[in-house]
This record gives structure tokens, C-alpha cells and sequence, in this order.
């Protein structure tokens, strides 16, 4: 092993070696790094595209929600249920709003004043006053509806519409907040008002609630009759569809990568071409096969290696300067978020860097096909 990696070095770094040589070395390097970069930035977008999606939902409905299987509300005193630590209970009710001449469906959600602060969307919100009477609404439902900040909306007890004498059918709350959650279903759908005010509107107990919304992992074994749904399964279509672009992008840009690889072949080749005779005298000398052998993986490996590296370094780049400056933009109507967020992952460039030696030590017993038929009379006499 020696000998090879004497030889090697001897081989790959001697002044005597062509032009040809030199430049195809380079090419062959700026290629697999060109194909490294390119397969991990596409794994980096992917990864980050899923877990910027998921953190995003998370932090505008938790983790997960405990509801209960036989009814949208229930009291947890009455059917014997202990509340999860860090859950924050809820109630949501499906109703209509209106302004003026214009009204919309919506999913009124109830919270207790102090568990507003756990939302991103109202990290900026002050609730020091002990008024009910309000509602949070999100900016497509505002433009919508041409709502601005201290208007009132009159939310419609759909239950009690059709009877006048049942209860009360409406009440106005103030607008008092307009979110922008960068998700237009929700700004148009979702509203936030106080719990209690629910509870009194729609003639609910107490001590009601929908379930409970965590934002961490739940600390009790959710049994029967409760149920407990994860963002993951809350919005499954969307994830499946995301998964579903994984298979096809990953392997165009790994075609792409493991093409980039075959510049090895034209380095190997010259590698051969050039030393032929002195191959055929070491040969001639009694050198075993082996030793040869293994001057040709090492170059191979020793190209893929350092490409690969080169690749790796400057996906990284591209990652961070993506994620500081976001020169990418996206619409975030669309996609949800405004644009291209990658993550570097070190196990993803770990495995990228194995699998180049395995492709390169691939490549290079392919190319060496050649080395088995050399004829050493010919060579010598041909020098």
C-alpha cells in the first residue's frame, strides 16, 4: 500500500505530466462539485421547504390538539379528564361574520387572554383591559370584508337565526387586532375572540371546551374517548404532497450528480495513456497487479474526494447566504412561505461524500478493464 501512494503522489503531482493531464483534473473536479453542490442544495430546500411548513403551522395551531371523539364541546370535570400540562384550552365554533353589506363564513376560536402569548401572530398584542368584546382578525378576511383596526363586526349565531325567541342570535365585537399569518386560508377563515364571551354567546357551561392545543409533546397518554391529531395528520394532504416532489427532484438532481462523476473516466484514461510504459515495466519488474490497481482507485478517489468537498463547501455558502439575505423569493400564497428556506445538513453531506468513493471506486475498476489486456512486448517495443 506503500508503494501505491508513493507512486501515486509521484504520478498525480509530477511536473512532468501534459497539459491534457492537468486541465482534465481540474474539469473533473469543478464537475463533481459542480453535481455535489447541486444534489445538496436540492436536499437542503427540501428539508428546509417541510420543516419551515411544519414549524409554521405549529406555531399557529400547536403540535397537536386533545379533542374530544363524541362532540366539539365537552367538560373535562364532568367526564372525569385531566387536563395535559402546558395545554391550552380552547373552544371553536364554525359561525358567520358580517360588516356592513358583507358577510363570511368563518371558525371562531376562543381563548383565554393569558394563552394569546403563546401564538406567534400575537406576540406584539397587548391585553391588559378586561373587555370581551373582541375579535382578532386575519388580513385577507380584513381586506375582504374592507375591515379596519376599531371597526365592528357583527358575528351570527347560526344556531339561533332561524328562531328569534332562542337566545342570542348576534353580538358586535370590536376589531381590535389584524394578523397576517402568511397562510390565506387561515387569514380568511380564522378569527380569535375571548373564550368566555363563546361560552356566554353560545350558552355553553362553564367549565366547556373544544380540547386543548399544545405546542409541546403531550405529557399523559391520550386514551379514549379523547383523541389527539398532530399537525402532521392535521394537514396530511399537504405533507403528502410535499413528499410526493421528494422522490422526482431527488433523483434528476442525483442523475445530474452521479453524471458529473463519469469525468473520471477521462482522467483515468489519460492517467493510463500517459504512464502506459511505465506501467509495463513495473509490470515487467514483477510489480503485482494490485499495486497498480490501486495508483488508479486512489486517483479516483482522491479526485471525488476533493470535488465532492469543494461541492459541499460551496452548498454551504449558497445555503447561508440564502437564509441571511433570501435572494430566492417565492409567492408565499402559494407555497406559504416567501422564500426558498434550506437547512444544511451535515449528515446529508457525510453521506454524499460516501457515496462519491463508492462511485469513484466504481468507476475506476470499470476503467480498468483496459489495464488487464495491456501486452507488455507491445508497449516496450512501441517506446
Amino acid at each position: 500500500m506503500k508503494i501505491s501512494i508513493f507512486l501515486f503522489r509521484k504520478l498525480l503531482f509530477s511536473l512532468k505530466s501534459s497539459f491534457l493531464y492537468k486541465i482534465t483534473n481540474i474539469i473533473t473536479i469543478l464537475s463533481l462539485a459542480f453535481g455535489v453542490a447541486s444534489l445538496n442544495i436540492v436536499l437542503s430546500s427540501i428539508n428546509g421547504f417541510e420543516n419551515s411548513i411544519y414549524n409554521k403551522l405549529s406555531k399557529l395551531n400547536g403540535k397537536s390538539q386533545i379533542n374530544y371523539l363524541f362532540d366539539d364541546v365537552f367538560s373535562p370535570q364532568e367526564l372525569d379528564i385531566k387536563s395535559p400540562k402546558n395545554g391550552i384550552e380552547y373552544i371553536e365554533k364554525k359561525s358567520l361574520i358580517k360588516f356592513k353589506n358583507l358577510s363570511q363564513n368563518i371558525v371562531a376560536t376562543g381563548l383565554n387572554k393569558k394563552d394569546f402569548k403563546n401564538f406567534e401572530i400575537f406576540n406584539d398584542l397587548d391585553l391588559k383591559n378586561n373587555d370581551k368584546n373582541y375579535v382578532f382578525i386575519g388580513s385577507t378576511l380584513a381586506n375582504k370584508l374592507n375591515v379596519s383596526i376599531g371597526d365592528e363586526l357583527a358575528l351570527l349565531n347560526s344556531q339561533n337565526l332561524k328562531n328569534i325567541s332562542q337566545g342570542q342570535r348576534f353580538i358586535f365585537l370590536e376589531v381590535k387586532h389584524i394578523f397576517s399569518s402568511g397562510i390565506n386560508e387561515f387569514d380568511d377563515r380564522q378569527v380569535f375572540v375571548s373564550i368566555d364571551l363563546i361560552k356566554e354567546f353560545y350558552n355553553l357551561e362553564k367549565s366547556a371546551i373544544s380540547g386543548w392545543i399544545l405546542f409541546e409533546k403531550a405529557n399523559i397518554e391520550v386514551e379514549y374517548p379523547l383523541n389527539e391529531i398532530t399537525t402532521d395528520e392535521k394537514y396530511s394532504i399537504l405533507f403528502e404532497w410535499i413528499n410526493a416532489q421528494k422522490l422526482p427532484i431527488f433523483f434528476i438532481f442525483s442523475l445530474i450528480a452521479v453524471v458529473s462523476f463519469f469525468g473520471l473516466f477521462s482522467s483515468i484514461s489519460i492517467l493510463y495513456d500517459e504512464r502506459k510504459k511505465h506501467f509495463a515495466m513495473m509490470k515487467s519488474y514483477g510489480t503485482p497487479n494490485k499495486v497498480i490497481l490501486t495508483i488508479f482507485m486512489l486517483q479516483s478517489i482522491f479526485l471525488s474526494l476533493i470535488g465532492s468537498f469543494l461541492g459541499i463547501v460551496f452548498s454551504y455558502i449558497i445555503i447561508f447566504l440564502q437564509e441571511k439575505y433570501r435572494f430566492i423569493a417565492i409567492d408565499e400564497n402559494i407555497y406559504f412561505v416567501n422564500y426558498i428556506p434550506m437547512e444544511f445538513s451535515f449528515q446529508n453531506s457525510a453521506w454524499i461524500i460516501f457515496f462519491s468513493i463508492i462511485i469513484s471506486f466504481f468507476i475506476s475498476s470499470l476503467s480498468l478493464t483496459r489495464f488487464f489486456k495491456i501486452n507488455i512486448n507491445e508497449v516496450l517495443k512501441s517506446s
